[in-house]
């Protein structure tokens, strides 16, 4: 007995140590990759409404980068926010927020530092989905249940594909029954362990495995494709009532921009042909990210087909600038 437990603890120890040298090699080999996950004293339940938000005054990590947010719920980067100007509130999600990427990194960040004529205001988070957006039009701005000493005047949502599948609670996320048995687990390597992290990308095209599972909503007649556009169209029609520019920016994923010219654009098509025909203002990217590069995965987070990279940010903050705020900058 003695000695089947000293030959269970050997090989315990061996493993725990192989899998230690092998974290510290991919750690030192793979300097990009990006643990998962944000520490929870960033997040305010219910700080919009029904909606979660970034908890003021807080400062914590999320996706190996640190996360600063001031007094009023926004990210902060290194631009003092000026409460004498009219400012721009951004809507959007985790990639709007900027996860990984330092803030002044972040196309929000970058935008500022461009365009200082007005604050950017930023209050994106992980989660968020279509149905948030509404909720913080009308607390920042229709309501004006939010902070009153910003003079918002336009608005930019930056849209992603999931934003319509996620933050719905009948709709489970990719791996829904893995996620449930061993969601914790899971959860627990994403955000330690960085080997856990390459192995995942090395068995599996994860950036292809989450624009399948979001492609399916984009049907005409889904009900989640509905709702989302819908929503969106109320957020049009209340802040075209008060005046206030609302563009939308559309976002691709990155198994897109790789078979760009293999895919039938499906998705995009959707929803531009519900803005056109409703005269929502908008712009695509998907061209002009797949003329900026030969591997759109540099313009991503390492295995990673949604958020972007130092790379991404930067392009879509020169996409935003020259399609929408130069031009009203004056001559």
């Amino acid at each position: 007995m003695k000695k089947t437990f000293q030959i269970i603890s050997t090989n315990i120890l061996i493993i725990f140590l192989l899998f230690l040298i092998s974290e510290i090699v991919v750690r030192i080999s793979f300097k990009n990759i990006s643990i998962q996950g944000i520490d929870t004293n960033l997040v305010a339940s219910q700080a919009i409404y029904n909606s979660i938000g970034l908890k003021p005054l807080e400062k914590g990590m999320c996706n190996g980068e640190i996360i600063e947010v001031d007094k009023w719920g926004f990210r902060k980067n290194s631009h003092a926010v000026d409460t004498t100007r009219k400012s721009i509130l951004l809507l959007g999600d985790s990639v709007t927020m900027g996860v990984g990427v330092k803030a002044d990194s972040t196309f929000a960040g970058i935008l500022q530092n461009l365009y200082r004529k007005k604050n950017i205001l930023n209050p994106a988070i992980i989660g968020h989905s279509v149905a948030d957006y509404l909720n913080q039009v009308k607390y920042y701005v229709i309501n004006k249940d939010g902070p009153t000493n910003f003079k918002i005047n336009e608005v930019i949502m930056f849209y992603c594909l999931n934003d319509l599948a996620y933050g719905i609670e009948d709709i489970k996320q990719p791996g829904g029954k893995l996620r449930s048995s061993l969601g914790g687990i899971m959860a627990f390597f994403r955000s330690h362990s960085k080997l856990y992290m390459f192995l995942k990308n090395a068995i599996s095209d994860r950036s292809k495995f989450y624009f399948l599972y979001n492609e399916k909503f984009y049907r005409r007649n889904n009900q989640y494709f509905k709702q989302a556009m819908n929503d969106i169209l109320k957020i049009h029609k209340q802040l075209f009532s008060l005046n206030i520019r609302f563009t939308v920016v559309i976002l691709p994923y990155e198994y897109q921009l790789r078979n760009f010219y293999d895919n039938e654009y499906h998705q995009q098509d959707l929803i531009k042909e519900f803005f056109n025909k409703n005269n929502i203002h908008y712009y695509d990217s998907m061209k002009y990210l797949k003329k900026q590069t030969k591997n759109p995965k540099t313009l991503y987070l390492y295995a990673d087909g949604i958020h972007f990279s130092n790379m991404g940010h930067k392009l879509i903050a020169e996409f935003t600038y020259s399609s929408i705020l130069k031009k009203d900058l004056p001559k």
